[in-house]
């Protein structure tokens, strides 16, 4: 799950990420000044909001979407990604969203958001048991 670290006072991004950090180490790293408005930054959060609930339904949302449109190429037909064309091999994984619509990994990688693409490597570990990093490297 992202976890965001705002200024209290301008709202600027200081850490934005998958990682838990501790708010200390992130205002150390600013010098516990924004950058941007220059205010004081304080270790003790002055406004905190959790919306866990909310990104874990959106998360399993995704995840069952995506889980029953990954599909691994078996020996019937060809199969082609409809973004860059290339036919998908035998025992491939690909995504179909419909029968018009085909993507390779590669290129659904460059469609998705940074969180699609974290639910769709759980996905293809769970449903596959292969790590997505490797299929994705040239």
């Amino acid at each position: 799950m992202p976890i965001i670290i705002k200024c209290h006072s301008c709202g600027f991004v200081l850490y934005e990420g998958n990682q838990v950090k501790s708010i200390d180490d992130v205002l150390r790293q600013w010098g516990f000044r924004c950058p941007c408005c220059l205010s004081t930054l304080d270790a003790i959060p002055k406004k905190f909001s959790v919306e866990a609930l909310v990104n874990i339904k959106r998360y399993l949302d995704i995840y069952n979407h995506f889980y029953w449109k990954v599909r691994k190429k078996e020996k019937k037909g060809k199969v082609y990604c409809t973004e860059c064309g290339k036919e998908i091999q035998m025992h491939e994984i690909y995504i179909a969203k419909d029968i018009n619509k085909i993507w390779c990994l590669k290129c659904l990688k460059n469609r998705l958001t940074s969180t699609e693409l974290e639910i769709l490597k759980d996905v293809v570990r769970d449903k596959y048991g292969v790590n997505l990093e490797t299929l994705l490297k040239p």
